[in-house]
């Protein structure tokens, strides 16, 4: 009997302290933050030019981590001009991790917004934006969504 009891005792303590693990694992994947370091024009050509957006993902916790994908999206003046998708992120414990993601602005889009923002982009080599996006980290039994928005100046090199 005695043998049963602490059996119980043992399995109680072994599903509480995984309990306590897997909560701490998912309050800290809420803490890891996704910042837009810098956008600017890689190249340009007739009909667009293409973008690098480069984020700066801060993992302040003990646990590495893996995300599943960025989404992002770019607006001009609530009107998207393009978006794109980073896959596969490794997340390493208590480090800085930089990515960077890709996506083509056809000018016909802007064309389509207002004339001075080609303007802007072409002669002047800059263009203030929104970049709206969310994270997907992976934890052990689920997905924790981190959402980001910000805004910046894209700029051509």
């Amino acid at each position: 009997m005695r043998l049963k009891v602490l059996a119980v005792l043992i399995l109680v303590a072994i599903i509480a302290a995984a309990g306590f693990y897997i909560n701490d694992m998912v309050s800290s994947a809420k803490k890891i933050s996704v910042k837009v370091d810098k956008i600017e024009i890689v190249s340009a050509g007739l009909e667009k030019v293409t973008v690098r957006v480069t984020f700066c993902i801060e993992n302040p916790s003990g646990y590495h981590y893996s995300a599943e994908d960025i989404r992002y999206s770019v607006y001009y003046k609530e009107v998207e001009l393009g978006n794109g998708t980073i896959k596969n992120i490794e997340i390493p414990a208590k480090t800085t991790t930089y990515k960077d993601g890709l996506f083509d602005l056809h000018y016909r889009k802007l064309i389509r917004i207002v004339g001075s923002a080609i303007v802007d982009l072409l002669i002047n080599g800059k263009l203030d934006v929104d970049i709206n996006g969310t994270m997907k980290v992976k934890t052990l039994l689920s997905s924790e969504e981190i959402k980001f928005s910000e805004t910046r100046t894209i700029i051509k090199r």
